[in-house]
């Protein structure tokens, strides 16, 4: 393929305007945090890190991880069967809506001292994740779909009318970390409504019951993908809350400083992946061997590229906090085992695919859940005697994670191969 072919390839195009409006999405809320970090103290940073942890923990159970069944569908299912999965996958969310709300109902007390949020955030927190979920469906759709434009303008109206309003509340009316909080109440609030709408008009939201197979395929896709997500955030929300057992909320709010900056590798992994994954799902129905060749080089060159960027981030940031944030230079050395820990997250999203793809989500719950359940023991152990030691067994799972999912995708794949020989 030569040049000008490339040039005018409009996968390719689509693909990396895809990655440019992923990373846009995720810079814009990075940089939010960056400026923040100048008018609130670390302590407030603590505190809204903590919120965004329970969101983060509330969104795994909200859809039961159901929704990531959406793009796989879109692929294997007609499309009559393709939109009963999305209703499935709401009437599931509403479904744990009510069932969440009567647990923070009954445990608030508990949960307040356990996540350090009171009540009445904690039910924020859980409207955040439902109404979110409407928002996060109509850009999957978008983006399995292939509707560039579309995906790009709405989730980046998204995120800029969030910047505005988290700098207008913090900054001019003086809000704290609150402000943020609120900021999201109101943006996600908007999206909700304007969601609800676009999916009714195309077609996707009835209120048509669900066949009992579609409902069943769904719910088998999903719950075991519950651990498996559970685990990724004892891999970053468990290991803040141990933090702030262990010390305060400044402590949680340097660890988190830190994790932002190292997160610079990992906007720019899932950005690729979003349109990575799609181009993956698409090469594997077409069940080609020749595929796996073209695979394994753009595996190879990313690795590289990964490689690089990690390295340029740690030597950059370290340069860049001492002079313009210098209240935060403590978490400076946290940032090379985080840094690297974000550069194998990355590599991990190259080879996940192929068990999402397969339905082997089982399997990557064995080990995703397992090997964070040893991080969760880990770090009750050792961070008491220092961050450090949390930041370099954070590290230490992201390594061994991805060397398992590597070679149980290459088992995948070599199976694929066999069977479509035969």
């Amino acid at each position: 393929m030569n040049i000008q072919s490339l040039l005018h390839n409009s996968s390719l195009k689509r693909g990396t305007l895809f990655t440019i409006f992923s990373f846009a999405n995720n810079g814009i809320s990075f940089l939010l945090l960056i400026i923040l970090a100048n008018y609130i103290t670390p302590n407030e940073y603590g505190q809204l890190n903590l919120f965004n942890i329970l969101i983060s923990l509330l969104s795994i159970f909200i859809s039961l991880s159901t929704i990531g069944y959406i793009p796989v569908s879109f692929f294997k299912k007609t499309q009559k069967e393709f939109r009963q999965v999305i209703n499935t996958v709401l009437f599931t969310s509403t479904s744990t809506l009510v069932l969440i709300s009567f647990i923070l109902l009954i445990f608030n007390q508990s949960v307040e001292k356990w996540v350090g949020i009171s009540t009445q955030y904690q039910f924020i927190a859980l409207l955040i994740c439902y109404m979110q979920l409407y928002t996060s469906i109509n850009l999957e759709i978008w983006r399995i779909e292939e509707k560039t434009i579309a995906y790009g303008f709405y989730s980046l109206s998204s995120v800029i009318l969030n910047f505005g309003l988290s700098l207008l509340l913090i900054i001019i009316f003086h809000q704290g970390w609150l402000g943020r909080v609120y900021a999201q109440m109101l943006v996600v609030s908007i999206f909700f409504i304007l969601s609800i709408i676009i999916m009714i008009k195309r077609g996707y939201l009835t209120i048509k019951i669900p066949e009992k197979k579609i409902i069943i395929d769904t719910l088998k896709f999903g719950i075991p993908l519950i651990p498996h997500n559970i685990s990724f955030w004892f891999r970053q929300g468990l290991d803040r809350n141990i933090i702030n057992y262990f010390f305060t909320a400044t402590e949680v709010g340097i660890f988190s400083f830190a994790m932002n900056f190292a997160n610079i590798i990992s906007i720019v992994g899932n950005a690729f992946n979003a349109t990575n994954s799609v181009f993956i799902y698409k090469q594997l129905s077409n069940n080609n061997e020749k595929v796996q060749i073209t695979l394994r080089k753009q595996e190879h060159l990313m690795f590289l590229f990964f490689l690089g960027l990690s390295i340029v981030t740690f030597i950059t940031v370290s340069l860049f906090i001492p002079i313009f944030l210098p209240k935060y230079k403590d978490a400076i050395y946290l940032l090379p085992p985080l840094c690297l820990s974000a550069f194998f997250q990355c590599i991990y999203l190259l080879y996940v695919n192929y068990l999402f793809f397969y339905k082997k989500t089982r399997l990557l719950m064995y080990i995703t859940f397992s090997l964070s359940f040893i991080q969760g023991i880990l770090s009750l152990c050792l961070t008491r005697y220092g961050m450090i030691w949390t930041a370099y067994i954070s590290l230490f799972i992201s390594i061994c994670t991805t060397f398992f999912v590597y070679i149980c995708s290459r088992k995948i794949i070599n199976k694929s191969n066999s069977e479509i020989k035969l």
